[in-house]
């Protein structure tokens, strides 16, 4: 037990770190927990991107130089953590205390369960054996003599490893119980990213009853997090990105505000979270391109040189994949046989699944219903916006399964879907919220468009040349 709270404090430490690094690196002045969040967010895809061609080198060490080289940047940047801490009595003086106090059971709860509980299969031997690998060589490349299910870990996106070898470079051999608290910081990041998101869309009260929900939602935070995946860990991410593009509709691209650096990041978590990073890039573009200002394609690019940077670095991954391993055959070999064998059987999963009460409670058929609501009333808000997100993801994920190279249609379904839906269910929250509340207003008396600085909020951080909204 020991470790593990020195663990918890080590991966603290990292993200702090992560943040500063984004602060130094974009000039952010964090002034509240979201937008330190968001830093957090921002900095450990920015480390994670750059660490990728770094592990051609092959060199070992090289986790604990990113680790030193963050803590070198914390103290260069220990202004900005005496703001946080002047700031932070103000914190805690909550209107609805009690709603505060769920998400903090709710937390104190996962830590818990995170302590005791031990990785499961994929935590251990997919994102473990990826830190393991380069906490000791520093190479995220796996030396494996024949192409089998090992080849996969190479191609798994290593963010969520990084900050495990990072944790990790505090002792001398690589602690498992200690690494395990950065799962814990994910889980405040979750909750974090739902309450901003739910705040921009609605309001504070609302955004802290939704935040306390979402930390004891058992598919959540429960039921796989603990177990070492990374659907979580894109979950927070996705809540953090979302509510970066809805405060930024309307306005012209930037790539100084969080939102393309947070899409950015999906794409370093896990492989869904490019699939993610698409839909958040187009909807920016297309919601820029309908301003009411006119964005020149110069402000789409400069935007765009964010989103580029993460993606050429997966790209530079994919040299370290020594053979290909295909889990799903190719779209072009779809047939229609497989519909009619498959499709009754994936449509009974998917509806046991969006039913379970043990695993999501009514999450799933109030969102179903959120969705109809919010388009009914607001059509053209960033609330409907979310809630297709979200709504595409599911059903995506579902018929994915067609093409699954699995025997068991239903195994491979019963143990990847569930997890799927952790991914969008900030997503799924806020839409809830957004059809029970009334939605903020903007500037012009419009109901359902984000308001740049909703009710009871502060402005965000102020970066060079503007302010965050």
């Amino acid at each position: 037990m020991p470790t593990a709270f020195l663990g918890l404090a080590a991966a603290f430490v990292v993200a702090l770190g992560c943040a500063a690094l984004a602060n130094a690196v974009l000039g952010w002045r964090p002034r509240s927990l979201p937008d330190w969040n968001e830093a957090f967010l921002a900095g450990l895809g920015i480390a994670t991107a750059a660490v990728i061609p770094l592990s051609l080198l092959r060199r070992p060490g090289t986790a604990f130089a990113l680790l030193a080289a963050l803590l070198v940047v914390m103290l260069l940047r220990r202004s900005d953590f005496a703001r946080a801490l002047a700031a932070a009595p103000g914190a805690f003086r909550t209107k609805p205390p009690v709603a505060a106090a769920l998400a903090v059971a709710g937390l104190a709860l996962f830590a818990w369960s995170n302590g005791c509980a031990g990785f499961g299969w994929d935590g251990f031997q997919i994102w473990m054996t990826k830190a393991q690998e380069f906490y000791a060589t520093g190479e995220l490349a796996l030396d494996v003599p024949t192409p089998g299910y090992m080849t996969r870990i190479v191609s798994y996106p290593p963010a969520v490893p990084l900050a495990e070898a990072l944790v990790a470079s505090f002792w001398r051999a690589f602690p498992f119980a200690a690494v395990k608290g950065i799962f814990t910081v994910f889980a405040l990041s979750l909750v974090v990213g739902t309450f901003r998101l739910v705040e921009t869309l609605t309001d504070r009260r609302t955004a802290y009853v939704a935040a306390g929900l979402a930390s004891l939602l058992p598919g959540l935070t429960m039921r796989t997090a603990v177990l070492g995946n990374a659907d979580m860990p894109l979950a927070a991410v996705g809540a953090a990105a979302a509510a970066a593009a809805l405060r930024g509709a309307g306005h012209p691209p930037d790539w100084r505000k969080p939102a393309p650096w947070l899409l950015g990041t999906l794409a370093m978590v896990k492989s869904e979270g490019t699939v993610l990073l698409a839909i958040g890039a187009v909807a920016m573009t297309l919601a820029a391109a309908a301003a009411h200002r006119p964005t020149g394609a110069r402000r789409i690019l400069v935007f765009a040189a964010p989103l580029a940077f993460f993606v050429l670095a997966r790209f530079a991954q994919r040299t370290l994949i020594p053979a290909e391993y295909l889990e799903f055959s190719p779209i072009t070999s779809f047939r229609f046989s497989l519909l009619a064998t498959r499709g009754p059987i994936i449509a009974a999963r998917m509806g046991r699944w969006l039913l379970s009460l043990p695993s999501w409670g009514i999450l799933w058929p109030a969102f179903l219903a959120g969705v109809v609501v919010v388009a009914m009333r607001a059509p053209r808000s960033g609330a409907l916006a979310i809630a297709a997100t979200a709504l595409c993801v599911v059903l995506a994920d579902a018929g994915m399964f067609l093409f699954t190279r699995w025997g068991d249609v239903r195994l491979h379904f019963d143990q990847a879907y569930p997890r799927l839906l952790a991914q969008v269910a900030p997503l799924a929250v806020a839409t809830v919220a957004a059809a029970v509340f009334p939605l903020v207003r903007d500037d012009h008396g419009r109901r359902g468009k984000p308001a740049a600085a909703p009710r009871g909020r502060r402005s965000g951080a102020s970066v060079r040349g503007g302010t965050i909204p």
